[in-house]
């Protein structure tokens, strides 16, 4: 498992996107505050949704990793669509949330401005670090995986 290596050599380098690192140890931490705080801070389950629209860096793969632990359903999105795309994928999955980045900010916010019910905008970096700061690290029980739609 991906997280024996979080026991196993803490200190070793996990992922480096040129801005920041994570060794295993962290990513394990990181991980395990965002599962939890997507099941128990934002009441996610495991037919619930979630997206991105991040460019490459480490908590897109954080965020991906969480979701799984977390047993929710994920969709990176694609910086390249249009904000009426990206609604529609978004409108489409019933996502009850966005993450995403400076760089892709108004272009997440325009793609859930017209929607009925638009999911909760959080940009990583301070906001997200916030978030998680208030979130304990301890792991969640293995979740049963999403039901098939």
């Amino acid at each position: 498992m991906l997280f024996d290596r979080a026991e196993s050599a803490a200190d070793a380098l996990a992922l480096d996107d040129g801005h920041r690192r994570r060794t295993f140890g962290e990513l394990d931490q990181c991980v395990a505050r965002i599962a939890r705080w997507l099941r128990d801070g934002l009441g996610l389950g495991a037919d619930d949704h979630v997206t991105t629209l991040v460019g490459n860096r480490v908590e897109a793969v954080e965020l991906i990793l969480g979701a799984f632990a977390a047993g929710v359903w994920i969709t990176p999105l694609n910086w390249h669509l249009t904000a009426d795309e990206l609604a529609y994928i978004v409108a489409d999955a019933g996502a009850r949330l966005l993450v995403t980045d400076a760089e892709h900010a108004a272009l997440a916010r325009a793609a859930v401005a017209p929607l009925a019910a638009p999911p909760r905008v959080v940009e990583v970096g301070d906001d997200l670090d916030a978030l998680l700061a208030a979130t304990p690290a301890a792991p969640l029980p293995s979740p049963a995986p999403p039901a098939a739609r």
